[in-house]
């Protein structure tokens, strides 16, 4: 995402193993699986990391690697998908 006058840079952050490619996918991106890659840093110590630029509001996300999509670890907001699993709530202000 192209950095706005009224975004907020906001820092996603999962462990993974580092063979694995980690996406952050949510509303702030139509749910696009492929869109939003999080990367590791240079000593490949399983820590993915992204930075996205997003307008303040509410969004919901997961990680997806491969097939598997779920909610951050890490973050206690999240509400229930429909589909009997939770995505994570980021309020950006």
């Amino acid at each position: 995402m192209r950095s706005h006058k009224n975004t907020r840079r906001v820092c996603f952050r999962v462990r993974a193993p580092s063979d694995c490619a980690v996406y952050v996918a949510g509303t702030f991106n139509g749910w696009n699986s492929r869109h939003d890659r999080l990367w590791q840093g240079p000593f490949n110590e399983g820590v993915h990391t992204a930075h996205l630029s997003l307008r303040p509001g509410r969004y919901e996300y997961k990680f997806v690697s491969g097939r598997d999509w779920y909610p951050d670890p890490e973050n206690p907001d999240a509400v229930h998908d429909g589909h009997g699993s939770v995505n994570s709530v980021l309020e950006v202000l």
